[in-house]
């Protein structure tokens, strides 16, 4: 995909069902969506926090980390994505960064359990799963 090749044409080459390769295509549309914020990288070098707010807060940038939560993305590939990196800092830095932005944007994650015991007993191990909704 990456090359440039479709989702037609990779099915074609490898039989992987169609449902998985537009699943992976979606991924990455969204790094490449995220990647046009790379001017938020640049701003974080020369910018006050509470003057990088304003553009972190843009509803489309909000609902697009979101989204990249929401399929699976960490903090640190968000942060490569935007090019955080790229900015004279480690990507341990920059991963911290991104939650912050997060956290400050209201994009936090929720505990859910997992019944075990489909609601016949009650369930004595909690299985718990942490997700993006």
């Amino acid at each position: 995909m990456l090359m440039g090749y479709t989702v037609n044409q990779i099915h074609d080459l490898t039989k992987i069902d169609n449902w998985f390769l537009q699943k992976l295509k979606h991924i990455i549309n969204i790094n490449d969506r995220l990647r046009e914020y790379a001017h938020l990288a640049d701003m974080y070098t020369f910018m006050e926090p509470l003057e990088l707010l304003e553009y972190i807060e843009e509803p489309e940038f909000v609902e697009l980390l979101h989204e990249a939560k929401v399929y699976g993305f960490s903090d640190f590939q968000i942060a490569r994505a935007i090019g955080l990196g790229e900015c004279d800092m480690n990507m341990e830095k920059a991963g911290l960064i991104i939650r912050k932005w997060r956290k400050d944007l209201g994009i936090k994650p929720y505990v859910n359990q997992i019944d075990t015991l489909g609601a016949e007993y009650p369930a004595k191990t909690n299985y718990l799963y942490v997700t993006y909704t």
